[in-house]
């Protein structure tokens, strides 16, 4: 009486004294065969006698049929595990090192806006990104600026200053003649009749002194009322001739 070939083993002919046992990178799961298989795709086998093929681990791969161990994944891709081929990271990931299962989200104030990245990139200085996983990153918006790299959330403009354009990087003074009242403004606001503001980077107006006045809007500083006229009260713009009958002494 003849015995089966075990699992892992193969008897190829008529009248054998022995099993063969398959070698690394073949396998064999049935009884009583006369050969082994090749490993699939994706799967190994590393040791003779082998009944099962081994599916490859997560971060490995193996393209090809036959093989005794699996390949690492290359920086920029990855396997999850048991595949025939390595997979790019996609957009907003990345995997700076080999062997790896998953990609790495892009953190906030980065991005990474190709497929297949070894790194991400940092947002510009004027640009942001406040979100994980991104692609590209978002211009600072009127009245707000990004100052550095890398940078999650732009900052608002204080008080004193504006910027009335996108994606910028600092914010400019208010002029003299002008104010800036708040934070996050996108334009300068001009001083009204009666006031002025000779500095600029201010957050408000002077009003006009008793003797002087100041016309019209943006006035970087206040007029004394000319000989003849005259100004009692402050925040005005414009000065008052002498009554008949009056006079105003000259200073």
């Amino acid at each position: 009486q003849c015995t089966e070939a075990s699992p892992g083993y193969f008897a190829s002919g008529s009248q054998q004294t022995s099993q063969s046992p398959c070698q690394p990178g073949q396998f064999q799961p049935g009884s009583g065969q006369t050969s082994c298989l090749q490993t699939d795709p994706g799967n190994y086998t590393d040791a003779e006698g082998t009944a099962d093929q081994i599916p490859c681990g997560p971060g490995t791969y193996q393209s090809e049929a036959g093989q005794t161990s699996c390949l690492q994944a290359d920086p920029g891709s990855y396997s999850p595990g048991g595949g025939a081929s390595q997979i790019p990271c996609s957009a907003g990931t990345f995997t700076s090192e080999s062997g790896q299962s998953g990609c790495t989200q892009a953190e906030p104030g980065n991005y990474v806006s190709l497929d297949g990245a070894t790194s991400q990139t940092p947002c510009s200085s004027g640009e942001y990104q406040s979100e994980s996983g991104g692609s590209g990153c978002e211009q600072a918006p009127p009245g707000q600026v990004v100052s550095a790299d890398g940078t999650s959330a732009p900052a608002p403009c204080p008080p004193g200053k504006y910027q009335p354009d996108q994606g910028q990087s600092i914010c400019m003074q208010a002029s003299p003649g002008h104010f800036v009242n708040e934070s996050g403004a996108s334009e300068q606001i001009p001083c009204q009749p009666g006031s002025f503001q000779s500095e600029p980077g201010q957050s408000g107006c002077i009003p006009s002194g008793p003797g002087n006045y100041a016309s019209g809007q943006g006035s970087t500083a206040q007029t004394p009322c000319a000989a003849g006229t005259f100004q009692e009260a402050g925040e005005q713009e414009s000065c008052t001739d002498a009554m008949p009958g009056h006079h105003v002494p000259e200073e």
